[in-house]
Formats: C-alpha cells, sequence, structure tokens
C-alpha cells in the first residue's frame, strides 16, 4: 500500500475513490439496495468537496479562500442549483398540473400538486442524456429536450412505503 502511494502520489485519494465507488456499487447492486447508490456522493463530499461539517461538534479550521471571479462565483452557483434540482425532481419529488377533468370532483384543471417519489420509488430515466428540468420538449424551438441514443430499459427503485 505505501508504494502504491508513493507512485501516484497526490493522485492515490481519487484512484482509491473511484475504485471504492464501483465496488461499492457491485456490493449495492448483489444487496438490491438501490438507495444505497448515494453512498459515494458523500464519501466524495468526506474526502475532496467538504461542503458539509461532519464533525459539528468542534469547530472547523477555516482555511485561506481563493478569491473567485464575479462570473466563476455564477456558474458555480447556477451549476450547483441545475445538479440539485436534477436530482431533486428525478428521486424525490416532482411538481404536475393536472391536465383533464378526469378528477374533477377532487381536483379542478390547471391544479398543481407535489409528487412524493419516495414512496412509491422514483422511475429510473430511460433517456439519461437530457435537457435538465425540461419536461418533453424544448421551450424554444420545439424540439426533443433529450436524445434516444442512449436508451436504458423501464426500472422503478424499490419505495420506502409499503406495498
Amino acid at each position: 500500500m505505501k508504494k502504491l502511494k508513493e507512485i501516484l502520489g497526490k493522485f492515490f485519494t481519487i484512484v482509491a475513490f473511484i475504485i471504492f465507488t464501483i465496488a461499492w456499487s457491485l456490493f449495492v447492486y448483489v444487496l438490491e439496495g438501490e438507495w444505497l447508490y448515494f453512498i459515494p456522493l458523500i464519501v466524495g463530499d468526506i474526502l475532496f468537496w467538504e461542503t458539509l461539517n461532519y464533525k459539528f461538534w468542534k469547530k472547523r479550521e477555516k482555511k485561506p479562500k481563493k478569491k473567485k471571479s464575479e462570473v466563476r462565483s455564477w456558474i458555480d452557483a447556477i451549476g450547483f442549483a441545475v445538479i440539485a434540482a436534477t436530482i431533486l425532481r428525478t428521486f424525490l419529488i416532482e411538481a404536475y398540473t393536472i391536465p383533464t377533468s378526469s378528477m374533477e370532483k377532487s381536483m379542478l384543471i390547471g391544479d398543481f400538486l407535489f409528487v412524493s417519489k419516495v414512496a412509491y420509488g422514483p422511475r429510473v430515466p430511460m433517456t439519461p442524456i437530457a435537457f435538465p428540468l425540461v419536461h418533453h420538449t424544448m421551450p424554444i424551438g420545439n424540439g426533443k429536450s433529450y436524445t434516444e441514443a442512449v436508451k436504458l430499459p423501464y426500472h422503478r427503485m424499490k419505495g420506502l412505503g409499503r406495498n
């Protein structure tokens, strides 16, 4: 292990993280515990990004921050917002409007509702390469918001509710 650390140098942590992620993914696949796929994100945060304070009972050492440009700050904020919204919309909750009068006695056409995907389990996107936060068609140009070059079979993750 020491020799490997010397050979890889500063890339040792990255290589170890990639190996851990692959091994963890195989473990979760065998276990069929699909919600455990998020664990490498937490490990990555501890090792690389350090966004959350996991030792909240201790004060965090303040590291000198590099000054970011205004443009870089906006790009980081927009990137985080798009990624967070995509994860929330894909796996946790989604907003819908009532399109027809089929539910007229309990809801009206145009009513808004939020649907929790946690109880029954979220459906894994069948076309994973898509423009984020757009359902089917682009708002400008009316083209498809996804590509069918990569298509996955239908799969719904296990929900946390009673079946």
